[in-house]
């Protein structure tokens, strides 16, 4: 490679990248001085100095691909899929008002039956799936919360049945 060019390519690329320009100065003084010092050594290592830079550059330098078309079909469906796990979610979360106000209006009181803890937590699930792939972090907060409550509600629930059905056992 010419001497003059090598000198110009480093002064160009520390100038883009902000590295100080004492290897291009080097070179430059190579390449202008009479003096013969092992210039080819000296050429040699500042070919691997400009070659260091040059990956550095292209490490810096974002990527620009394109997904292949298999690639967006499949980001495609599974965030369709998980929407609709999100969306039947949010319907079975409804459902448990729909089961709460039918026990009530059969019993003629307000009464909260098993099937509504245990659309509670199917719901909660189902919209869990969807805040976490959404990185939705209320929702993901609020609905894990949610799972002790209706977790715990059920234990206490099959408590109660289980001390109810056996009257001389203790729990």
């Amino acid at each position: 490679m010419n001497r003059p060019l090598i000198a110009i390519l480093i002064v160009f690329l520390s100038s883009v990248t902000g590295v100080a320009t004492a290897a291009a100065q080097d070179v430059h003084q190579a390449s202008t001085s009479s003096v013969a010092v092992d210039k080819d050594a000296r050429i040699a290592q500042l070919e691997h100095q400009l070659a260091r830079q040059q990956a550095r550059l292209d490490y810096l330098e974002p990527k620009v691909g394109f997904p292949s078309p298999i690639e967006k079909w499949r980001e495609y469906w599974v965030a369709w899929l998980l929407f609709l796990i999100g969306m039947a979610g949010e319907g079975v979360f409804f459902l448990r008002f729909v089961v709460q106000w039918w026990a009530s209006e059969k019993h003629g009181r307000t009464v909260v039956p098993m099937m509504f803890w245990y659309l509670s937590l199917i719901g909660t699930f189902g919209v869990l799936v969807w805040a976490a792939y959404c990185i939705n972090w209320v929702f993901i907060l609020a609905y894990s919360l949610n799972v002790f409550l209706y977790v715990r509600n059920l234990a206490i629930a099959r408590r109660t049945q289980l001390a109810t059905q056996s009257p001389g056992r203790t729990i």
